[in-house]
């Protein structure tokens, strides 16, 4: 899956790194982040990148982002290499969400953090039966025009019909009477993620070609059980999702 961004975990005490910001113009303002030396970020076309704080809860996110050297890519402005990492779009967000980088939103879509929903490898370590203990991020290509919903900030989406398409930020949740245990031909990560789904959902955070969970794959040591490809749960439990209305919530499952 492509349009992912890579997740690197830094520390307060992890060096500072100039980050050259190449909007509106080239070379228009600089941040300073704590980028690990290991990290790189996701490939072109959108080059994202997170960086988790450990022991503060600090979240970067980063569009766009090139290393050091490397030719940046471009939002607008066509810039050249320098000796700082280059990037379009930085925010920095600290827990219960103070703002801003360049923005008070990140890159995503629907204004989420990049790090909302990922699939991480202590998730599918957890034996069975069990669930991942949080919602997981969703991309999908019917997202409504203008109309989102928290944790959304604002939506890209440019389908205009309510009654087809579905707000940024919409939370959708599998039928809880479905068995996931019994449904056959499962492996143990697909059935905590069926699980997952029932319990916490789907938080719609993008646009994408597809119904599809982001954050597949790992650029690190952990192989994910699904790797080398990214197998799905069946098709047929699309018809036991639904959209939870927040505006009728009970609070009961």
């Amino acid at each position: 899956m492509v349009s992912v961004p890579t997740v690197w975990v830094a520390a307060s005490s992890t060096p500072l790194s100039t980050v050259q910001v190449n909007y509106p113009t080239c070379d228009a303002r600089r941040v300073r982040a704590p980028i690990p030396p290991e990290a790189v970020p996701e490939g072109p076309p959108e080059g994202g990148m997170v960086v988790m704080v450990r022991d503060t809860g600090v979240e970067w996110n980063f569009f766009k982002l090139t290393q050091p050297g490397v030719k940046p890519m471009s939002s607008g402005p066509v810039c050249a290499a320098s000796g700082n990492w280059a990037a379009t779009v930085v925010t920095r967000a600290q827990p219960g969400w103070t703002g801003s980088g360049t923005t008070k939103a990140s890159p995503r879509g629907s204004g989420t953090l990049f790090g909302t929903g990922l699939i991480r490898p202590r998730d599918t370590k957890r034996t069975s039966p069990s669930s991942w203990d949080h919602a997981v991020a969703l991309a999908y290509p019917g997202t409504l025009d203008d109309v989102y919903a928290r944790p959304a900030t604002h939506s890209d989406g440019t389908c205009k019909d309510a009654d087809a398409c579905i707000p940024m930020g919409a939370r959708i949740q599998l039928d809880p009477a479905v068995r996931c245990a019994q449904w056959p031909g499962l492996a143990m990560w697909q059935r905590q993620l069926c699980r997952t789904l029932q319990k916490y959902g789907m938080v719609l955070v993008d646009t994408g070609s597809a119904l599809l969970v982001q954050n597949p794959r790992s650029v690190g040591g952990y192989v994910y059980p699904w790797e080398p490809g990214w197998a799905t749960l069946p098709p047929e439990l699309a018809t036991h999702l639904r959209i939870i209305d927040w505006t009728k919530w009970t609070g009961s499952r």
